[in-house]
């Protein structure tokens, strides 16, 4: 199986919709006093955006799309995942205090990596993950 840069960075969009459409994290014995509604099909056409909760499917993809960040370094995999929720690069270099022009470079070797390791053979990959995740605890 051969992925471009392209698709990567597809399926890095898709996981970070899938991300914000997870429930916020809330604080455990708080409940809401508001019945909860159902809305028929009538309602459901007249909406325009709707807030849909994603399947078990979507999640598990998610999550599989989320493992490729390990087989780049944490500095690239930041920058990656701001640019994948849709962040420009003026407020990524605000966050990071670097230029637009260094953080294109790190969002393109950070990509190159992941699709060169994706693209090994699967006996492969498992040492490069390793070696990702002892220089990450270094």
């Amino acid at each position: 199986m051969n992925i471009s840069i392209d698709e990567i960075k597809e399926n890095l969009a898709f996981a970070a919709g899938i991300m914000r459409r997870l429930p916020a994290v809330r604080v455990q014995g708080y409940n809401c006093s508001w019945p909860k509604f159902c809305m028929d099909e009538d309602d459901l056409r007249n909406e325009g955006d709707i807030w849909l909760m994603p399947l078990p499917e979507e999640i598990t993809i998610m999550e599989n799309i989320l493992s490729w960040l390990e087989f780049t370094s944490f500095e690239n995999r930041r920058i990656i995942w701001l640019r994948s929720c849709g962040m420009g690069w003026k407020r990524i270099a605000d966050r990071t205090h670097r230029s637009r022009s260094g953080l294109i470079r790190i969002y393109n070797n950070g990509l190159k990596d992941i699709c060169e390791t994706l693209n090994l053979p699967t006996n492969e990959k498992k040492t490069t993950l390793t070696v990702h995740s002892i220089r990450l605890r270094v």
